[in-house]
């Protein structure tokens, strides 16, 4: 006969089971992500130019297309690259490393920060999250901001804790230094946290001296930082402009304000946190009233860095949406793993009614993972420009011309780096769906008999596509020889030897 597991014995298999399965299943879709090695798309590729073109030096400087990154990331991503060579795995690798490590921390952190009924579901959200999927396959830093938010979680539990002898108090100020070079967003959590042990730390004078000498490491970095990176990006205005729709409007005592900022905090659980809106938000709250029981300071470090996050979003100094926040993901979905097991605890068949509502809280970042699964497979890949150069290289002639549309820029300048082939190509205007515009563009390439057009990170401006523009400019004055598409990136062969030029 077989042993029976008694009911707490049981229970614990199975949600031991049940993190091991999340934990298991999330690196599994982070590997996928990455061994898919699709294109870098407009964005990354853009980072990847500064990476790759730039010395080590360069990298402290003010970045090209108005890209912003934080300078640990920066840094270790130049030194991967000189390692391993410029391809999209090496640029990835640091990415996905953090993503890895944020599912396997993310055991470690939960249990110091909620109860361990919520473990379990806390372990699968993060795991099993869209957004933290996808960003630790891509060159850009958010896979390491959720990263740096549990390191930081992990150590400000721990320096609540402890007290502040020598070795911890040289710790905590070394990762807190080091941590808003790798993640602009870790000065939210230090600021709340510096708050809140001060004052918890008023009556007690050797931790306050101790805890000012850790604040004084902490502000003398992002000193350092701030001249070195910070207020270049505050004054990009074209990076301003791009992220304007998630600053708050002004002035912000207004009723639209406090609208506005109810609709972004909603919006938030949607996309990055990937759960439903109205579930979200109320296991949300209810977990953060579970954790102000459960640890007053951790509930009250957490409440100061949502506060400090909301005074930079005010200021229009930190935009209120979309992947910026996916920093916050991490206790965002702790709170509602919390959430969950604190609702559910003082019903009847409290444990049934907790795993049912666990299983429907799941059940769309599991469809939304692998929905992205199945699509970083056998999808259309978001400008998928690799296989478009690879099939022109294979055919193009040194007395070739070359016209690249001004989105695809970064992406070409970046495979020519790979591809080790440059060319020189003429650089496409910008012409916001002006038809004359395109037309001189079209008249620069005028008695050229082979002509390479390419297209990628396309712009659909008032319903007019810039490529069915242009295309429709090219065949009035030449013959289409040949074309390749990727399904979301395109190249056209024309022969434009009969065209004559007619610009201003």
């Amino acid at each position: 006969m077989g042993v029976l597991l008694r009911p707490s014995t049981f229970n614990l298999a199975m949600r031991h089971w049940l993190t091991v399965t999340a934990i298991s299943a999330g690196v599994g879709l982070r590997f996928l992500g990455y061994f898919r090695n699709r294109s870098l798309w407009f964005d990354e590729a853009a980072l990847a130019v500064n990476i790759v073109e730039r010395p080590l030096a360069g990298l402290f400087r003010p970045l090209e297309f108005h890209q912003g990154a934080p300078v640990g990331f920066l840094v270790v991503e130049k030194i991967l690259s000189s390692l391993l060579g410029p391809s999209e795995f090496a640029l990835r690798l640091f990415p996905l490393v953090c993503g890895l490590l944020t599912v396997l921390l993310v055991f470690v952190v939960t249990r110091l920060c909620v109860s361990w009924s919520a473990v379990p579901l806390a372990v699968a959200l993060v795991a099993l999250n869209p957004s933290l999927i996808y960003y630790s396959s891509e060159v850009k830093q958010y896979s390491s901001d959720a990263l740096v938010t549990l390191v930081l979680l992990w150590a400000l539990v721990r320096l609540a804790e402890s007290d502040l002898n020598g070795w911890r108090m040289a710790a905590v100020a070394g990762i807190g230094s080091a941590a808003i070079w790798f993640s602009h967003p870790a000065v939210f959590l230090l600021a709340g946290a510096g708050i809140v042990f001060l004052v918890s730390a008023r009556s007690d004078r050797r931790r306050m001296v101790r805890l000012v000498l850790v604040l004084t490491v902490w502000a003398a970095s992002f000193g350092v930082l701030y001249a070195v990176s910070l207020r270049h990006l505050a004054d990009d205005h074209a990076l301003l402009d791009f992220w304007g729709q998630y600053f708050p409007p002004h002035p912000i005592w207004r009723a639209q304000t406090l609208g506005w900022l109810f609709d972004a905090f909603s919006a938030a659980f949607h996309d990055p946190a990937g759960l439903a809106i109205l579930p979200g938000m109320a296991f949300f709250i209810v977990g953060w009233a579970g954790v102000f029981r459960r640890n007053r300071t951790l509930g009250w470090i957490l409440l100061a860095a949502w506060g400090a996050l909301l005074l930079a979003g005010l200021t229009h100094r930190y935009p209120l949406g979309s992947r910026l926040l996916i920093f916050a993901i991490p206790i965002m979905l702790l709170l509602v793993a919390e959430g969950v097991a604190a609702a559910c605890v003082r019903l009847p068949q409290g444990k049934l009614v907790e795993v049912v509502v666990a299983c429907l809280v799941l059940s769309l970042p599991i469809l939304n993972a692998i929905r992205g699964g199945v699509s970083s497979v056998s999808g259309i890949q978001r400008d998928d420009i690799r296989p478009v150069i690879q099939s022109v290289n294979a055919r193009a002639e040194p007395s070739d011309a070359w016209y690249v549309y001004f989105q695809a820029q970064p992406q070409m300048r970046y495979y020519s780096d790979v591809f080790g082939r440059p060319v020189k190509w003429k650089l496409g205007s910008d012409c916001g769906g002006d038809t004359a515009c395109y037309a001189w563009d079209v008249d620069s390439l005028a008695g050229a008999s082979r002509a390479w057009i390419v297209f990628s990170h396309e712009l659909v401006r008032n319903g007019t596509n810039d490529r069915a523009i242009l295309v429709a400019q090219l065949n009035q004055k030449g013959r289409c020889v040949e074309e390749f598409s990727s399904g979301s990136a395109h190249a056209y062969l024309y022969d434009l030897s009969a065209a004559k030029k007619e610009g201003p």
